[in-house]
């Protein structure tokens, strides 16, 4: 009767999470009466979201892995998570994007580029990071000032940000992957690096390499 706009989400939304329809409904997360942690939560938020989601499950839209072993297992965590929070990321009541992500992001492995397309990511990284065709500040990711970030996601058949980096946590620098997933194939891209680049093999295309102070 009072969060109406929470009510429109769970009404409305393409997606809604679904501790907000089960049994207990908003109690599944807030106290009613009071607590220590902001928002009246249980528990502090991140340790809340691993309290479900600490085994594989299923949903409409295809299965969520386990994220409390993977974060576990993987100590190169992204920002937000780092600091101990998903909303920057996910609507926790529902939204109208895949995962219940809190802005625009591209669900497949290639998308034509566009800044709206990618409104989750600029909500804390530069546009200009994929925008500028050259620089010598914006990204590691360069050869010489060649932004190599412009090239592979700048372009009508854009690579998203997940071919290449783990979303939420990895073992390497920068989350880089192992494999990238390619519909029903996994190529390994063999990512090595440079005290001034780096360089990869993927199946995607032959070896190369990159260097910041000399292209």
């Amino acid at each position: 009767e009072c969060h109406e706009p929470i009510r429109g989400l769970g009404d409305n939304a393409v997606i809604v999470h679904e501790p907000v329809t089960t049994e207990g409904k908003c109690a599944n997360c807030h106290n009613p009466h009071g607590s220590d942690v902001p928002k009246i939560l249980t528990d502090n938020e991140i340790d809340l979201c691993l309290s479900c989601h600490d085994k594989p499950l299923g949903t409409s839209s295809g299965p969520i892995a386990d994220m409390k072993t993977l974060l576990d297992n993987n100590p190169e965590r992204h920002g937000p998570i780092r600091e101990g929070s998903c909303t920057p990321c996910h609507q926790p009541h529902g939204s109208e994007n895949f995962r219940l992500l809190s802005h625009a992001f591209p669900p497949k492995f290639y998308s034509p580029f566009s800044v709206d397309v990618y409104q989750l990511c600029f909500q804390c990284h530069e546009e200009t990071l994929v925008l500028d065709e050259r620089t010598t500040a914006l990204t590691g990711f360069r050869n010489g000032d060649k932004n190599l970030h412009y090239v592979h996601v700048n372009q009508e058949k854009g690579r998203t940000c997940r071919a290449c980096h783990e979303v939420h946590a990895g073992t390497k620098t920068m989350r880089m992957k192992d494999f990238v997933q390619y519909g029903m194939w996994q190529f390994p891209i063999n990512f090595l690096e440079s005290e001034n680049g780096g360089s990869c093999a993927p199946g995607c295309h032959v070896a190369r390499s990159y260097d910041r102070r000399k292209a």
